[in-house]
């Protein structure tokens, strides 16, 4: 059975005229939260390395020469302290990415009409799997252009452009299948993840053709304008997101 007209129609109003634009921004803020929460366990991470004192601080002397002794000193004390660092990073970042996926599953109730179930603990469990589903995804879509052009070379955009957007449909498919609220059956979710991975790809090329080439135009907005311009993108991705989940349950009733 097909879907009905009507839905289809419902599901991009909704989109056009931003029903679920509060629930997008709210998951853009705490996805910055993991983020900058990722950020900062990266920088204690990267102080397991050996602090090369001489060629740092002749680095730095070169950079801020007035503040150089100061900043090596700060540097000294966050490599004694680095063990307590990383315990207290790995749990904000683990923190931070279970708030953003009970957020998430909030989100999705609200665009389904249906009211989650389940404890918020479960969260706890479920997002690790899901984080790394999803690193998994993120290294595929960001190493298979690297390893096309070292093993052939002469393979064609053409060709590179259908596996990433393939990986960016699996990507949308397991966030889907976590963060519903009800039950979904796979062809349901495929369709859905189909949409939405088609509307994303329209967005990130509208924004990478116009866009940022307005904002890299004007140099005071190429550091901060670039930032802005990603919070926005990141915003209408969650709105996409919403909309085809609000998609599939349509798809979903409709086969019931």
């Amino acid at each position: 059975m097909k879907l009905r007209n009507s839905d289809l129609t419902e599901s991009i109003w909704l989109l056009l005229k931003g029903e679920f634009g509060y629930h997008a921004s709210a998951l853009t803020y705490r996805f910055f939260m993991v983020i900058g929460s990722l950020l900062i366990l990266t920088g204690i991470l990267i102080s397991y390395t050996p602090l090369a004192n001489y060629e740092v601080y002749t680095y730095l002397a070169r950079l801020i020469p007035e503040k150089a002794g100061e900043v090596m000193m700060r540097l000294e004390t966050l490599y004694r302290h680095r063990g307590t660092g990383s315990f207290i990073s790995v749990l904000l970042a683990y923190y931070f990415a279970a708030d953003l996926a009970g957020s998430m599953r909030t989100a999705f109730g609200y665009a389904t009409g249906i009211k989650p179930k389940g404890r918020y603990i479960s969260l706890f469990l479920i997002t690790p799997l899901y984080l790394l589903l999803l690193s998994l995804f993120l290294s595929l879509l960001a190493l298979f252009p690297a390893v096309m052009k070292l093993f052939l070379p002469w393979a064609p955009q053409l060709v590179l452009w259908p596996v990433k957007f393939m990986i960016l449909t699996g990507m949308i498919y397991v966030t889907y299948y976590i963060f519903l609220p009800v039950s979904v059956k796979p062809q349901h979710l495929l369709k859905a993840s189909l949409f939405s991975a088609v509307l994303i790809t329209v967005l990130n090329y509208l924004f990478t053709v116009v866009i940022i080439k307005l904002v890299h135009a004007n140099p005071l907005y190429a550091v901060m304008g670039s930032v802005l311009v990603f919070m926005v993108w990141m915003e209408k991705v969650f709105v996409i997101l919403l909309t085809g989940a609000r998609l599939a349950l349509a798809y979903q009733k409709v086969q019931n």
